[in-house]
């Protein structure tokens, strides 16, 4: 009984000795249309352990297929025909080189697997040594499914999932079932594997419960003695799973003592309601005042509720609520804190399942916030408005400092020109002259002649000073050209205003500034060209 077992076990190992030579071939599982390769190891036992060797002169590959005890040669490798290179021999077969191809000495290689290559392959040495190996053919890899494919699912449903995969070859392979490590009940797993001929399926069947989902599902297919696995993977989306609220902790910070928890009065102290559900509930929390049956709706609507500026009418129990609707249904939990405000102390006593939040005394921090910002506005508002207010009494200070300096340089002229009093009376100039009366006309109050610099035919250029503007004190110095009074012609005076008209279009940096013109009775018309440095 001994020497069968220990055959048998040599057989699935792939392995025959003898006293000098050992021979091994390995296991391998391959996908259909894909190639896979056998490599037929001979070592030598010597005293100084096992070394590998060339092999002996022939060494041939037969194969049987599944189901049956005949085997066919498939390939044949002669030591006459090996080279350095490697074996480029031939093979006694049947069948195809191009199925079965011998690229390494001993190794041979299956090209294009079918399900019908699934089977036995043997390594044969010309001692008469063999050692054999299974080739499994897949369809195709791992599939994992789920027997409801969501997309909601609720706490407590049962679920199925299934792993199936089809194969071919002399032995099943064997799946299993990674599970997630929390939040699966294993007490109530049921494991099932159901096999065929050419397919294999193992499920597994729980109850869903929360935070389930987002976890991985992974399902493995081992095979005897190859260390490669293939596997698959399904899990619940995260939220998937809906569940009713409940509380996990109902806490105050900060921390005091669990069953006891005393604070002073005008103290601030925040409660925190931890708890989970899916869809996310809402936080509702109340007060019960001590001795009073009456309770009171705090307006916090989040996990914690801070309650600031604590006096003794601040005593009494705290409730946390938190509600969803799951199946269309409204469910809550609830959980109440008892706390005490006697000058030096807040004591809280928790209730099962239930969680809630409390408002705040006085004004919020969001309230107070804001009416700092909206003052801090109106403070810059107000030191913008006063300096403006400075910068515009400053300006008009320092016009008026200029203004005086100016007045005491002037010269005679000057002041007869600044002098409203001493201002000739002009009268209303020929019509023909009415057509300049546009933004270049100065009025003739405004322009002193000072000294005659050149003379023409009927023209005249005057050094002289203006004002820089109407009713004000500011004086530039200009050069002036005017036609004469010997210059009665109207061809000349047609000219001359066809000049002005031109001096008005041109403007140029290498050309004198027109800056405008003047009328009077005397002295038909006056031309300014300014000759201020630019």
């Amino acid at each position: 009984m001994l020497r069968l077992f220990a055959l048998f076990a040599l057989l699935q190992i792939g392995l025959s000795t003898d006293d000098e030579l050992i021979v091994t071939v390995k296991n391998l599982v391959s996908l259909v249309g894909s190639n896979a390769t056998f490599r037929c190891i001979i070592k030598k036992n010597t005293t100084d352990g096992m070394e590998m060797i060339d092999g002996p002169e022939n060494i041939e590959w037969s194969f049987t297929p599944v189901g049956s005890n005949a085997s066919v040669v498939i390939l044949n490798f002669a030591e006459q025909n090996r080279t350095n290179d490697g074996l480029v021999g031939s093979s006694t077969v049947n069948k195809s080189d191009f199925k079965y191809h011998k690229e390494v000495w001993p190794d041979i290689t299956i090209h294009e697997l079918t399900v019908s290559d699934a089977g036995t392959y043997t390594c044969k040495l010309m001692s008469e040594q063999t050692a054999s190996a299974q080739l499994y053919i897949l369809d195709t890899i791992p599939v994992c499914t789920k027997s409801n494919d969501g997309p909601i699912y609720y706490e407590g449903d049962s679920v199925t999932l299934t792993c199936t995969m089809g194969f071919h070859g002399n032995q099943k392979p064997k799946l299993d079932w990674t599970l997630p490590r929390w939040h699966v009940d294993y007490d109530h797993l049921r494991f099932k594997q159901e096999n065929s001929a050419n397919l294999v399926s193992s499920s597994v069947t729980l109850g869903l419960q929360h935070m389930i989902d987002g976890k991985l599902f992974t399902c493995s297919a081992s095979f005897v003695n190859i260390s490669s696995t293939y596997n698959c993977t399904t899990m619940f989306k995260p939220e998937s799973v809906q569940y009713v609220p409940y509380i996990s902790h109902l806490r105050t910070f900060p921390r005091t003592e669990e069953h006891n928890h005393q604070t002073e009065e005008g103290s601030n102290i925040t409660l925190a309601c931890e708890a989970h559900g899916n869809p996310r509930p809402d936080w509702t929390w109340k007060f019960f005042p001590k001795k009073v049956n009456k309770s009171k709706v705090l307006p916090c609507k989040f996990v914690t509720c801070r309650l600031s500026y604590l006096t003794t009418m601040d005593t009494g129990s705290y409730q946390c609520i938190v509600s969803n609707t799951v199946k269309g249904v409204d469910r809550s939990a609830t959980q109440t804190l008892y706390l005490k405000v006697n000058g030096r102390g807040v004591t809280s006593t928790a209730a099962p399942v239930s969680v809630e939040y409390k408002k705040d005394k006085g004004f919020s921090p969001y309230a107070i916030g804001a009416i700092v910002c909206a003052s801090l506005a109106v403070i810059l508002i107000i030191v913008f408005i006063l300096l403006a207010l400075k910068m515009r009494r400053r300006e008009h200070m320092l016009h008026e400092r200029l203004t005086r300096m100016h007045d005491e340089n002037l010269d005679d002229q000057e002041v007869e020109l600044l002098d409203e009093n001493i201002q000739p009376d002009n009268s209303e100039l020929p019509a023909e002259y009415g057509r300049l009366k546009q933004q270049w006309e100065i009025a003739r109050k405004d322009i002193r002649l000072v000294d005659l610099i050149a003379k023409g035919s009927f023209v005249e250029v005057w050094r002289g000073r203006m004002r820089k503007y109407p009713r004000r004190n500011e004086i530039m110095k200009v050069a002036i050209k005017r036609i004469v009074s010997e210059a009665t012609e109207k061809e000349e005076r047609r000219f001359y205003l066809a000049e002005l008209e031109v001096m008005k279009a041109i403007q140029h940096t290498q050309m004198s500034c027109f800056d405008g013109c003047s009328r009077e009775v005397e002295v038909i018309v006056q031309v300014l060209l300014n000759v201020r440095t630019r």
